[in-house]
């Protein structure tokens, strides 16, 4: 019956004067619910470029003569002023340790035929390859315009 009336409502409309008499009025009830709809939408958008995604990376860290290569891994590239913590076992105390700091320059390497994070003076480290790790930060709203 409703299929009935809205096709009877389309072919009676002949002139464009017809067309004030078959307009509907919206329900306010309607534009309560766009209206939530939109307010949420906003909300979630405004949330998530505040809100942060934290990601623990692990890479492998090679120390030779003080100095830290941290390795690049398929999940990040070393940059400069990135943190990075190398894990290793104090052998005096025989103690698992953390070394935090940052990455002083970035280097190419012709032997891995990549860019290496370097850190210059990490004294108390013997020398050997280590596991490595950091933090990144994201924001979901970052993932929409990568």
């Amino acid at each position: 019956m409703a299929n009935e009336k809205i096709t009877a409502q389309r072919d009676s409309i002949k002139s464009p004067d017809d067309l004030n008499s078959y307009l509907r009025v919206t329900n306010p009830s309607m534009w309560f619910v766009f209206a939530a709809v939109l307010i949420l939408l906003v909300g979630l958008i405004i949330g998530s470029s505040f809100y942060e995604i934290k990601t623990t990376i692990y890479t492998t860290a090679i120390v030779k003569n003080n100095n830290i290569y941290i390795q690049p891994s398929p999940d990040i590239e070393p940059e400069e002023r990135m943190l990075f913590t190398v894990e290793y076992v104090d052998t005096k105390a025989n103690v698992e340790k953390n070394y935090d700091e940052y990455i002083d320059a970035v280097e190419y390497d012709e032997t891995i035929d990549d860019f290496v994070g370097t850190v210059f003076g990490a004294e108390g480290i013997p020398d050997g390859e280590y596991s490595a790790y950091t933090v990144k930060s994201d924001t979901p709203i970052s993932y929409l315009f990568n």
